[in-house]
């Protein structure tokens, strides 16, 4: 596990647009948590019933458990402290794979809710996916078709593409790493398990022999590699998921180490008598030397994906409304805002965001996963002019890109995306403030809401914060109780 650590760029809300009547002008900009990943201040015995155990590994175990306010059931990866040498723990080595999911905002990736940590353990807890690994579906009698192979392989493609945009290396990627959100024929697919992942340097390769041997790259054995590891792991999967068999294969773990580094495999044999020639040529494309390697970005527009993938359109209902949403969503006063992503990444489903992300995944064009303009300009264009095709793009990307990246995260397009009457309901508002108010006190003070929703939590952002609640609530003291925060944030425009 790498332990580095770097800054997470998240985006500055900005007012842009016009103040209801009598709403005060804010002071200044706020930092919020795009990607809202909790440090709650009880115990993880106190917010959570914990329950069996699901899975294991060398330094951690998963377990269910039920979230006690909300009853939601997520899971939870424990790692044991006294499995890790000291010099690591004192380095912040087990906050890496916190800090990397705050840096990533993706479809395609499990959804991370809060991390604990104890004298003895690590806790993270995240979304429980009830159709497991990807790792049953090799080998099983019902074999995949190609079609479906190339909906997963579309989906992990886009993954790979999007954390190395962020320079992070996944580094271990493997069907078991690899979970299902669901039981059924739909395979919605969702990475797990960064503890292996790092942050990537410019110009630095990585040093390390990692992962696990039937998925390593042969430049990882030799011990200095970029991230292109995380193809050639993509490679393999995609070959064990057509064949049901491994490309390289040995009795022991440095067999199947000696036989990836001759990277010699057949295409040909029964297994492959009914693959198609494309999927073979993307294969070749991936399992080659590393300088000859193709990137995820440039796997996901091989004539593989124009000729094989078959991908469920959303209802024309759901692309109607999302549509909507962007076009009249606006800005409104920050401490909405943050409330609005609070509850998304909090209390929100992930099954009731199920109909939304199809529609992220229909105007994703190129599936890098994010919306820039030209996506949004090729999906408008379907139904408008070219013109008002172009203005609508540049319009909603000027609302919703409030850090001026040139694109709009998953979560920012959930946020403008899901309707604001159903994410800030009497019921969610409510759960909202009682997870804001652990010690059950009957009031939020400045400095819980910016420990929750900023990530600037300097001294002088409590008096910023205090001001938000001064002008939006009237409450002098910098605090709001539960009634106080329910009118302002159900009926403020």
């Amino acid at each position: 596990m790498g332990c580095g650590k770097t800054k997470v760029n998240d985006a500055v809300l900005k007012n842009q647009h016009s103040k209801a009547p009598n709403q005060k002008e804010e002071v200044s900009d706020i930092v919020i948590r795009s990607n809202l990943i909790r440090k709650p201040t009880k115990p993880f015995n106190e917010e959570y019933h914990n329950g069996n155990k699901i899975g294991t590994g060398g330094f951690a175990e998963v377990r269910r458990c039920t979230h006690k306010l909300t009853g939601m059931m997520r899971a939870v990866k424990i790692y044991y402290k006294n499995l890790f040498p000291q010099e690591y723990l004192n380095s912040g080595g087990l906050q890496q794979e916190i800090e990397i999911f705050k840096r990533l905002d993706h479809p395609n990736l499990v959804k991370v809710y809060e991390y604990f940590e104890d004298d003895k353990c690590f806790y993270i807890t995240m979304e429980f996916c009830l159709g497991g690994e990807l790792f049953h579906k090799i080998g099983a009698i019902d074999r995949l078709t190609e079609q479906v192979v190339c909906d997963i392989m579309r989906q992990l493609f886009s993954v790979v593409s999007y954390i190395h945009s962020q320079n992070i290396a996944h580094r271990d990627l493997k069907p078991e790493n690899i979970l299902i959100e669901e039981r059924g024929e739909e395979l919605h697919l969702k990475i797990a398990d960064f503890g292996n992942a790092v942050f990537l340097t410019n110009g630095v390769k990585l040093k390390g022999e990692t992962g696990t041997c039937y998925y390593m790259a042969p430049e990882v054995i030799e011990s200095e590699y970029t991230e292109k590891c995380d193809e050639w792991s993509s490679g393999v999967i995609m070959y064990m998921l057509l064949t049901g068999n491994p490309p390289f294969t040995g009795e022991t773990d440095e067999q199947i180490m000696e036989s990836v580094k001759t990277q010699k495999y057949s295409l040909d044999g029964k297994e492959f008598s009914k693959v198609s020639d494309e999927a073979k040529d993307l294969i070749q494309k991936l399992l080659v030397p590393e300088d000859q390697r193709i990137t995820a970005l440039e796997a996901l527009s091989h004539k593989w994906f124009h000729i094989s993938l078959v991908r469920k359109s959303p209802r024309k209902d759901t692309i109607s409304s999302v549509t909507n949403n962007l076009r009249n969503f606006r800005n409104t006063f920050k401490l909405k805002e943050a409330i609005r992503t609070f509850i998304i990444s909090q209390i929100i489903s992930v099954k009731d965001t199920k109909p939304i992300r199809e529609v992220f995944a229909l105007v994703d064009s190129d599936g890098d996963g994010r919306i820039s303009e030209d996506d949004l300009f090729e999906y408008l264009k379907q139904n408008k002019d070219v013109g008002d095709a172009r203005n609508e793009a540049m319009q909603i990307m000027e609302k919703l890109d409030s850090g001026r990246a040139g694109y709009i995260e998953y979560s920012q397009y959930l946020r403008a995306s899901i309707d604001a009457g159903i994410v800030l309901s009497k019921n969610n508002l409510t759960m909202a403030f009682k997870m804001l108010d652990p010690e059950k006190k009957g009031y939020v003070s400045a400095e819980e809401l910016m420990r929750a929703l900023s990530e600037d939590q300097t001294e002088s952002n409590i008096e910023i914060w205090k001001t938000i609640i001064r002008n939006a609530s009237k409450s002098k003291e910098g605090m709001i109780n539960l009634d106080q925060f329910i009118d302002m944030l159900a009926h403020k425009i």
